[in-house]
C-alpha cells in the first residue's frame, strides 16, 4: 500500500509541477506585454501645459471630451511655443500639441488655436502613438488641411489641424507653432503617411449630423472615421465625419466625459462620447459601445472621469 500511495504522491506531484509550467507558459506572452505598458509610465517628461486665450470661453470648439487647462492657463503666449512663462507639468505619457484654424475666423489669414499639455491627463485616454510607428525622433505627428468642424453657430467649416504627440525627455518638447509647409523639412508631419489606408483601398466613413440617437448618411473618406454624441437625458446630437487626425492617439476607441453647464438657472447634465476607429469600412456606422474592463491595466492608469471604450460590431 505504501508503495502505491508513493506511486499515487508521485503522479500528483508531477502533474501539479506540469500544471504550474503549463500557467507559466501561458502568462509569460502577457508579462511581456504588460512591461512595456509598466515602464512606458514610469518614463516621467515634462510638459508644457497651456491653451489660446481664445479657448477660454469657447473650449466647445476644441472637440475634445474634457479640459484640464485651469483658468490660469489660458493665455497667448500658448501660441508661440516654448515659453518660460508656460506651467510645465510631470506626464508619463507623450506630452501633447494641438493646434488648428479658429473656425470662427474669418479672412485668408485665421487665427490659430493651440492646445499644449500632458496628453492622458488632458484626454483621459492612453495613447500608443510613440510605440505603434510612423514616429521620427520620438514625435508622431498627424496634419489635416480641410479638418471638418463646428464653428460657434454650429455651421460646419473646414480648418486645417495637427495633433503632435512627443516623448524625448527634453524640457517641453511640446513646442511646435507651426502646421507642415513644403519648404521645411523639420515641419513634416510623418505620422500622416503611416498606416492611412484600410487594406490598401482608401477607409469610407458616414458624414452626417442630426439631432437624433444616430445618423448614417453621405460618406466621406480619409485616414480615421469619427463620431460624436451629446446626449441629456432621452435627447441626442449625434455627428459623423472623417478625418486625417485622431484627437485621442488610439485607433478604435472612444472617449467619454460628463458635462455639467447652467442656462439661466437650471443645470444641465449632459454627456459627451467621442470616438475614432479605422478597423472597418464605415465603422463610424454603429451608435452603440461596449466597454472594456481590464483588471490588470486598472491598476497603471487612473483615467479620472473619462472611460475607455471600443467599438461594438
Amino acid at each position: 500500500m505504501n508503495h502505491i500511495e508513493g506511486r499515487e504522491g508521485q503522479s500528483v506531484y508531477h502533474s501539479f509541477i506540469r500544471t504550474q509550467f503549463t500557467l507559466s507558459t501561458m502568462l509569460l506572452p502577457l508579462l511581456f506585454l504588460i512591461l512595456p505598458l509598466i515602464s512606458t509610465q514610469l518614463q516621467t517628461r515634462s510638459c508644457m501645459t497651456c491653451a489660446s486665450e481664445g479657448l477660454r470661453s469657447r473650449w466647445f470648439l476644441t472637440g475634445l471630451p474634457t479640459s484640464s487647462i485651469i483658468d490660469s492657463q489660458f493665455t497667448s503666449d500658448c501660441d508661440g511655443g516654448i515659453s518660460n512663462s508656460i506651467q510645465r507639468e510631470p506626464c508619463s505619457g507623450p506630452c501633447y500639441t494641438y493646434m488648428f484654424d479658429d473656425p470662427d475666423s474669418r479672412g485668408d489669414t485665421p487665427t490659430v488655436l493651440f492646445v499644449r499639455g500632458c496628453h492622458d491627463q488632458m484626454v483621459g485616454v492612453v495613447s500608443d502613438r510613440l510605440t505603434s510607428g510612423g514616429t521620427q525622433n520620438g514625435v508622431f505627428c498627424e496634419y489635416d488641411s480641410s479638418y471638418s468642424r463646428p464653428d460657434s453657430r454650429g455651421k460646419i467649416v473646414s480648418s486645417k489641424t495637427l495633433v503632435e504627440f512627443c516623448g524625448t525627455q527634453e524640457d517641453a518638447c511640446n513646442k511646435r507653432s507651426r502646421f507642415p509647409s513644403t519648404s521645411g523639412v523639420n515641419d513634416i508631419c510623418t505620422g500622416s503617411q503611416y498606416n492611412n489606408t484600410l487594406n490598401g483601398s482608401p477607409l469610407y466613413c458616414y458624414e452626417c449630423s442630426k439631432n437624433d440617437w444616430n445618423c448614417n448618411e453621405n460618406r466621406c473618406y480619409k485616414k480615421y472615421c469619427g463620431k460624436s454624441v451629446v446626449s441629456m437625458g432621452n435627447s441626442y446630437s449625434i455627428r459623423k465625419t472623417c478625418s486625417n487626425v485622431n484627437l485621442l492617439g488610439l485607433d478604435n476607441s472612444c472617449a467619454y466625459t460628463d458635462i455639467v453647464d447652467t442656462a439661466g438657472d437650471i443645470s444641465l447634465n449632459m454627456k459627451y462620447t467621442m470616438c475614432m476607429c479605422k478597423d472597418k469600412q464605415y465603422c463610424n456606422s454603429s451608435p452603440s459601445f461596449s466597454s472594456i474592463f481590464i483588471l490588470l491595466l486598472s491598476t497603471l492608469f487612473s483615467l479620472q472621469s473619462t472611460t475607455l471604450f471600443i467599438f461594438n460590431h
